[in-house]
């Protein structure tokens, strides 16, 4: 049975979904006729017309959005989480993306754990935004020493305000603000490493063998950190948690661009 709060929430998120995805007719229809399916109930036949745009049109957050609500309805909770979390990579502020996650783990017993002040800080922005501000204070301190060490000693009759501008303190915050997004671009970096569970039960091994022993059990829609690959099995880590190998088609990477 369709869940109301569910329903809701998924309505609420097609106002951004057109907004995002309004550029061609062919895309209109197809989302129009998916939402029309899930609105019905239907979700593996609204499923099925998102996947076909992703591979027709590539992706959007409202696309991921809407998949990641198709799987939670159909009890997929790991592809739910997966979806959602792809979605947070293209728009890392966008409130319903966030509500709904939420709601998936809660409604699932999934939770992370505290995430820091600096952590959120650097979740605000995606890799590529950190990337661009870091370029973008490269080169205006790069122009800055450009005007301060040629411009004032070979150019007579400058404004006044170029003369007295505070070159150096300008600067000096640049470089701060490079420093912060390259770091900014190193957290983020390593998001490249997370995937998530996708399957229902998995066992964690304690080598990379179907023989191996078990070392414990991983629940589905958790995030890993991934690690080493052999063979079929990929070595996995929850934050702060069990350790062990996983058959690689258990988990997949959240960063797919």
């Amino acid at each position: 049975m369709l869940n109301k709060k569910w329903l809701i929430l998924f309505l609420i998120g097609l106002f951004f979904s057109s907004i995002s995805w309004g550029s061609t007719d062919d895309i209109d229809v197809l989302f129009h006729k998916a939402n029309n399916f899930y609105s019905d109930g239907e979700f593996e036949e609204a499923l099925s017309i998102y996947t076909e745009i992703s591979e027709k049109h590539g992706y959007s957050a409202s696309l991921l959005y809407n998949m990641a609500n198709a799987y939670y309805q159909m009890g997929q909770i790991g592809f739910a989480v997966l979806n959602f979390e792809r979605a947070l990579l293209l728009e890392p502020n966008n409130p319903d993306i966030k509500a709904n996650l939420h709601l998936v783990r809660k409604d699932s017993g999934l939770f992370l754990e505290d995430v820091s002040f600096w952590r959120r800080f650097f979740n605000s922005f995606s890799l590529n935004a950190w990337t661009v501000l870091m370029s973008l204070c490269f080169g205006l301190c790069s122009f800055l020493f450009f005007v301060k060490g040629l411009l004032l000693n070979f150019v007579k009759d400058l404004p006044q305000i170029v003369i007295n501008f505070p070159y150096k303190k300008v600067a000096l915050t640049l470089v701060v603000l490079f420093v912060l997004c390259g770091i900014g671009v190193g957290v983020k970096f390593k998001d490249y490493e997370k995937a998530v569970i996708i399957s229902k039960e998995v066992y964690l091994l304690v080598s990379p063998f179907e023989t191996a022993k078990k070392a414990g059990i991983i629940r589905e829609g958790k995030i890993v950190t991934i690690g080493k690959s052999y063979g079929n099995f990929v070595s996995v880590k929850e934050p702060g948690g069990q350790s062990g190998w996983v058959e690689k088609s258990n988990v997949e990477t959240i960063y797919k661009f």
